[in-house]
């Protein structure tokens, strides 16, 4: 079956709203709001989501809510469901193409039982997961108009969990960690996308490497960026190879810091294993990386709180990045250790995570 519907007006449903998100590295994420007050309310919506009902009829019959705004900044629903009506309509009987894009638009609330209106502040942005992406990817060749425009996102830079998939033909699923770990109650979750945000200028690029089974790759001493020498800087184990052959430090600064570890076993200079934008680095001299969870990658944990409400909290490395990134999903504070509390002026060692005083 081929699409019938105006070339014209899909390529300026498409190209306004989806687009801009084929090459990610070179987008802000301020780029995707479409309207001036989108635009502006960004920053705050992203802390305050709301769950909405979902006014787009075949995203409706896969679920009934919406968490708002969405990575493209629609903090409604109704303005959200607009931008992909025509494609919608036009794929109706596809429920790949149709669960793909709705997800990504229109994602549903994590827990799915959230009633309109309800904070859901604890939740990052939600994204279709990985495979569903790649299945779209393929289905979008059975009809023309759609493949012959660019694909709306890099299926790559999509997480494989902490994300929704859609197992059969009508129900969206959202797929958790397969790790119990704890996450802390009080963090205010928010899309803060490395690979969006960045940009093209500073030729940042992410990428994601799979060692081949067995194999231990060697340490790298061409990286020509150390980091910051005043933050962690170390060799650590995020591959979960068994060797601490991967070095990892944090780079820029501010609003623009974040936790990078060159793979061993990669090339070039780029930022192949990342945190979120802007995470939180910790008191001073109480960050260290080792594997405290027991899956075999090393985490990274530090300090946080306030002088009299301090606790060493982990950013937990995952399978594609560090939690809390775009990539990875989940949350930067992943899980906190116990007996750690008025952690603030210890002193860490950076290997052991044993404190000095």
């Amino acid at each position: 079956m081929k699409l019938r519907m105006n070339t014209l007006n899909l390529f300026q449903v498409l190209v306004t709203g989806l687009t801009v998100y084929a090459s990610p590295l070179s987008t802000p994420i301020s780029s995707f709001a479409t309207s001036p007050e989108a635009s502006t309310s960004l920053t705050t919506e992203l802390t305050n989501s709301q769950c909405q009902p979902v006014e787009e009829a075949a995203c409706s019959r896969m679920y009934t809510s919406t968490q708002m705004p969405n990575l493209y900044g629609d903090a409604l629903s109704r303005n959200a469901g607009a931008k992909i009506h025509e494609i919608l309509t036009q794929a109706d009987k596809d429920s790949v193409l149709v669960g793909f894009f709705c997800t990504l638009y229109l994602p549903p609330c994590a827990d799915r039982t959230s009633q309109d209106n309800e904070q859901v502040d604890q939740q990052m942005v939600p994204l279709p997961c990985r495979p569903l992406c790649e299945l779209a990817a393929q289905k979008r060749k059975e009809y023309t108009i759609l493949d012959e425009l660019p694909w709306p996102v890099r299926c790559s830079s999509l997480p494989t969990e902490n994300c929704f998939n859609l197992p059969g033909s009508s129900n969206v699923t959202f797929v958790k960690t397969s790790i119990n770990i704890k996450t802390l109650p009080n963090e205010v979750a928010r899309f803060a996308s490395l690979d969006v945000e960045l940009g093209n200028d500073a030729n940042y690029d992410v990428e994601v490497l799979s060692p081949s089974a067995g194999s231990i790759p060697e340490r790298r001493y061409d990286i020509t960026d150390l980091g910051d020498p005043t933050l962690f800087q170390g060799w650590a184990d995020v591959q979960g190879t068994g060797a601490a052959n991967d070095y990892c430090r944090v780079i820029g600064r501010g609003k623009r810091r974040f936790m990078s570890c060159n793979l061993s076993g990669s090339t070039g200079q780029g930022h192949h294993y990342v945190s979120k934008l802007g995470f939180e680095v910790g008191y001073s001299n109480t960050w260290f990386m080792r594997d405290m969870d027991g899956d075999g990658r090393d985490d990274y944990c530090r300090c946080v709180g306030t002088p009299n409400n301090s606790k060493m909290i982990c950013m937990k490395a995952g399978e594609h990045g560090f939690y809390g990134s775009t990539i990875q999903g989940g949350n930067q504070h992943t899980f906190a250790l116990p007996g750690s509390e008025d952690c603030s002026g210890r002193r860490y060692n950076p290997l052991f995570g044993e404190s000095y005083s």
